[in-house]
């Protein structure tokens, strides 16, 4: 079936017609009558489409993104690892100048 494609200014007027009979408090059925005295040629569905997907539209349907929840910051092995490197290299200067000083005190 070939598709139907209606220059801008007779679009324009259909849109312009549905927007306005829905925005009034008309049902789609009415909004699809006033289309086609607008000059619209289709199907109630075609002409559903062809409002959705104008960029008029509105907002699109569908589920809202949640926002993003914030990741805790894990600890890595290197961290770790180097804090217990500097907490036994701290301990082993300690007792290496203590002996020194037990040493020293014996001359």
């Amino acid at each position: 079936m070939k598709r139907r494609r209606y220059d801008a200014a007779t679009k324009e007027a259909i849109l312009e017609t549905v927007k306005k009979t829905r925005s009034g408090g008309g049902t789609f059925a009415g909004a699809f009558e006033a289309a086609k005295l607008a000059g619209y040629k289709g199907s109630p569905a075609g002409l559903y489409q062809m409002v959705y997907n104008s960029k008029g539209a509105g907002k699109k349907r569908g589920r809202k993104k949640a926002a993003a929840k914030p990741v805790a910051e894990t600890s890595t092995a290197s961290s770790v690892v180097a804090d217990i490197a500097a907490l036994v290299n701290r301990a082993v200067k300690a007792g290496l100048e203590a002996a020194i000083h037990a040493l020293e005190a014996l001359k």
